[in-house]
């Protein structure tokens, strides 16, 4: 699409399409005709609302659509009707450190464990290719991920869904298709459809505890008990991956554990606890050697009340 003058407002504000008209114009002509020859069905988006929220303010489908009521399919039909172009993935990418796993430190392991824990390959059918979906109810979390990247990136949101039919909690998630970043987490042993055959990565033993700590970042949780004891659990649908970092987590010297196959969850998944002496063992694994770039201080909170400060 070349950036010359529309044949109709005679601007150069948007690209242009087919006929010499630009975006702009050219989605107010498809909106005159739906309105010309289909006054039965009213137009649920105009064209003016979505070039301006989503081609200007470049807004997510899902958010979009929360605003006004639809869903992101409807939103989605409406822009193709329209011939507003759609972004890709890409898209929402402005830059990235495009190396950042190629080699592993402590911040890299760190981010791996956690992409092991919330994040997942996903396939995309137009493209062929694979792209990296981080999610999480914490925006702060997305935050971290894209200061360690050194990415510029859009944080998309799904507002919380509560009704009869539909419950969803609220969502932040990102969408990551640098192809060397791709290929570096794969190498590593990030696969598609992870939950229950991601297996734990070959780390020298330098970083593992900043990957277990990306692990803790992801899906482990921290609780008092009614005598103000605090315990610790880690989860993983895998159990191969449970088994090793269990494992490891013996030889740094925490007390050996069963693994228990949780009976409520919908999908398999599994998992081992601590009590409290043993939780404040693995405060100080954990932590050792950290810093406030690959720390969630959210995650810290319960263990600084339990046993101060890691010095």
């Amino acid at each position: 699409m070349k950036r010359n003058i529309c044949s109709i407002c005679g601007e150069a504000d948007y690209p242009i399409l087919r006929q010499k008209k630009c975006i702009g114009c050219m989605s107010k002509s498809n909106e005159n005709y739906h309105r010309d020859h289909s006054p039965n069905k009213p137009i649920s988006l105009t064209s003016d609302y979505l070039l301006l929220e989503y081609y200007v303010k470049k807004r997510s489908l899902r958010d979009i659509g929360n605003d006004c009521g639809f869903s992101r399919a409807t939103v989605s039909n409406w822009l193709r009707y329209y011939e507003i172009p759609t972004r890709s993935s890409k898209d929402l990418i402005k830059r990235i450190n495009s190396d950042f796993f190629s080699k592993i430190n402590p911040d890299s392991a760190f981010l791996l464990g956690y992409i092991f824990m919330d994040g997942d390959l996903q396939h995309n059918l137009k493209t062929d290719k694979y792209f990296l979906r981080l999610y999480g109810k914490y925006k702060d979390n997305l935050v971290m991920v894209l200061n360690l990247l050194q990415a510029e990136a859009i944080i998309q949101h799904r507002k919380a869904v509560l009704n009869e039919k539909i419950r969803q909690g609220e969502l932040y998630f990102i969408h990551i298709a640098d192809e060397k970043i791709i290929s570096d987490l794969v190498s590593l042993g990030m696969i598609h459809n992870k939950n229950s055959y991601i297996k734990f990565p070959d780390i020298h033993k330098d970083y593992i505890n900043h990957f277990i700590r990306g692990c803790w970042a992801g899906s482990g949780c921290e609780w008092f008990g009614k005598k103000g004891a605090i315990n610790s659990k880690f989860v993983s649908g895998s159990i191969d991956f449970i088994t090793r970092l269990e494992e490891e987590l013996n030889k740094a010297g925490l007390k050996k554990r069963n693994i228990y196959k949780n009976k409520h969850s919908k999908s398999p998944s599994f998992y081992f606890t601590y009590a409290t002496e043993e939780s404040g063992k693995l405060y100080s694994y954990l932590y050792k050697g950290s810093n406030s770039t690959n720390t969630i201080n959210r995650h810290t909170e319960a263990f600084e009340k339990a046993f101060g400060q890691i010095i």
